[in-house]
């Protein structure tokens, strides 16, 4: 036992022989270090390959899995609010059309995300699919409910095919989600897909 009391005593005496302030000052740094080391980890940590479960659709291009905002990668589908037609005699909602096509699409149906990033928004970003092995990011192209949107050509023969056929948005004009997003809704040129 007298090393056990010599040891409480060695640290009392050390805690009375060291400020208030420099406590502070050492628990303070030592709390920025945790929040430095917790950032750290968080910005550079590999993030998940996949996510799986019920989807719940958010717009045309976005769904939330197993709890998670997961962005449908190389496709741009119309804003929730976002409206197209004609003239104003024949203005429809194509944003909230095209999300409850891909509601319909996923009838409350297990849905697999391959992740491949993360965008801006620190939504993940990934190419989901069906029971069945169907990708729905294709789904939404070939149907007209979205445009490919990629550097390279992914999805580009299915939206030629779906303008073709005049299938979704591409039954009447539209202006292209990235346009409608960057100015004016009402000022916007209609894209004719000419």
């Amino acid at each position: 036992m007298p090393m056990r009391n010599s040891f409480r005593s060695n640290r009392l005496a050390f805690r009375r022989s060291v400020s208030p302030k420099v406590r502070s000052v050492v628990l303070l740094l030592a709390l920025c270090g945790s929040i430095g080391f917790y950032a750290f980890e968080k910005r550079t940590s590999r993030f998940a390959d996949h996510v799986e479960g019920v989807a719940i659709v958010i717009d045309g291009d976005t769904l939330v899995v197993a709890g998670k905002h997961v962005r449908l990668v190389d496709i741009d589908a119309p804003e929730i609010d976002q409206t197209c037609g004609e003239d104003r005699s024949r203005i429809w909602l194509c944003g909230q059309s095209a999300a409850e096509a891909m509601k319909k699409h996923l009838a409350n149906r297990t849905v697999r995300c391959q992740v491949r990033g993360y965008d801006r928004y620190h939504r993940l970003l990934g190419v989901c699919s069906l029971p069945d092995g169907s990708q729905i990011n294709r789904w939404a192209v070939q149907n007209g409910w979205a445009l490919a949107y990629s550097l390279g050509d992914t999805y580009e023969k299915e939206e030629r095919e779906a303008s073709a056929a005049s299938r979704g948005i591409w039954a009447s004009k539209f202006i292209r989600p990235s346009e409608w997003r960057a100015q004016s809704h009402h000022d916007a040129a209609f894209y004719t897909g000419d």
